[in-house]
């Protein structure tokens, strides 16, 4: 590894060089909310008359708290499941910086924001669960994005990409797939039992999971341009850096392996959830984030050529370059 590589990580594995980074990221997204009051007046926010910014800070508060959640609970799984095989803060880190050149972040309430921490949470599950019956954490994975599917439908189609990963995580018996459809059974009883006890009638049409229309032109049911845009960067840093990454995992510990390859297969299955739901798009880039960062870290850490730190300084340069163009 290159002396340029070595010390930009060593300089990222510093308590104290992450505090003053996430003080920088968390200052660039205070900007650009700043930057959207009326003539510039940061008064303006939180005058009486202007509900609108009232509600705009709260979105970006709550933005933030799930960022910060996300990163804590990321290093968590890092940490106990040894998937960077050393204790590093660049997954946190780059998943924030990912996330703070997105207008998402301070403009509008993004659900794939709110929904990082549960995925990480899902994550953890699972991959405890390795070489184990599963029962439990199949069960606990199925009751918990069957609830989620009722706040956002689409993530009812993950259930299928955490099934093939309990095969990943060799838990994948008869017991852990019972255990998975009693999981998402509870929730349908649950909100069935809820409609009967309040003569509610809960129903959700197919263009809730998927809203793609064959018949229009796939532009013209984008959310805004720069979601398709940003979509294409984040899947061409995400695949490549899950494509670099297989070489590097495939020479450590089997368990290493299936838990890398398994997230690898997961940011595929968002971003073709994300093509079928256009309107929406933007809702899923935080969730490829949050993979990109992980995929992304592991490349950044155990990669031996000179190019690591070029490549990491193209990254920066692009998304601060799109963070500009939404001024």
């Amino acid at each position: 590894m290159t002396f340029s590589t070595e010390k930009i990580r060593s300089a990222i594995d510093s308590r104290r060089t992450v505090a003053i980074v996430w003080a920088a990221l968390w200052l660039l997204s205070l900007v650009a909310l700043a930057a959207r009051v009326p003539d510039g007046r940061l008064t303006d926010i939180l005058s009486a008359g202007a509900p609108l910014w009232k509600t705009r800070v709260l979105t970006y508060l709550l933005h933030i708290a799930a960022i910060t959640l996300s990163g804590l609970l990321l290093l968590r799984l890092d940490n106990a499941c040894n998937l960077m095989q050393k204790r590093t803060w660049l997954p946190a880190t780059l998943f924030f910086f990912f996330n703070a050149c997105d207008p998402a972040l301070a403009d509008r309430f993004n659900i794939g924001i709110v929904m990082s921490p549960l995925l990480v949470v899902w994550l953890y599950l699972l991959f405890g669960s390795y070489q184990k019956p599963g029962q439990e954490a199949a069960f606990a994975i199925g009751l918990l994005i069957s609830a989620a599917a009722l706040l956002w439908p689409p993530t009812a189609w993950w259930l299928i990409a955490f099934a093939l990963g309990l095969v990943y995580m060799k838990a994948f018996t008869w017991r852990s797939i019972t255990a998975l459809i009693l999981g998402v059974a509870t929730t349908v009883w649950l909100l069935y039992s809820i409609g009967q006890l309040f003569d509610l009638t809960l129903f959700y049409p197919f263009e809730s999971f998927i809203d793609l229309d064959t018949h229009l032109p796939f532009a013209m049911q984008m959310g805004t341009d720069s979601d398709l845009i940003r979509f294409g960067i984040i899947v061409l840093i995400g695949i490549g850096s899950c494509l670099s990454g297989c070489y590097l995992i495939s020479r450590n510990k089997i368990q290493i392996w299936r838990s890398n390859r398994f997230l690898e297969v997961l940011f595929l299955f968002v971003a073709a959830d994300a093509l079928l739901n256009p309107s929406r798009m933007g809702d899923f880039l935080p969730l490829l984030h949050l993979l990109a960062a992980q995929a992304g870290s592991y490349y950044l850490i155990h990669a031996r050529n000179r190019y690591v730190a070029y490549q990491a300084c193209v990254v920066a340069v692009v998304y601060l370059t799109l963070y500009l163009w939404n001024f």
